[in-house]
């Protein structure tokens, strides 16, 4: 149940990001698995996804909206492009 809460609560913060993401359709170049560059309104921005020592996952934009706390759709496209390849490479 609680996770269940905190995934709703994720999507509720995540979708002004969503709505961007689908609407700007932003390119995602891969660097290397976890880092990744994808384009923005001006320039391309680098996207490092990743865990911490303790497990937690972690998603780092170095775009104004990130910089300032709020959610941006940089780090939603790379994080989701980041799942589907760690969801890949163990499947194999």
């Amino acid at each position: 149940m609680i996770a269940r809460k905190t995934l709703e609560e994720l999507a509720q913060v995540l979708e002004p990001a969503r709505d961007q993401m689908e609407w700007k359709c932003p390119h995602i170049q891969m660097v290397s698995v976890g880092q990744y560059r994808v384009s923005g309104s001006k320039k391309p921005y680098e996207v490092i996804c990743g865990r911490t020592e303790d497990g937690l996952l972690f998603v780092a934009c170095g775009c104004m909206a990130n910089l300032h706390g709020k959610h941006c759709y940089h780090a939603l496209r790379a994080f989701l492009s980041h799942v589907q390849i760690k969801t890949l490479q163990k499947g194999k």
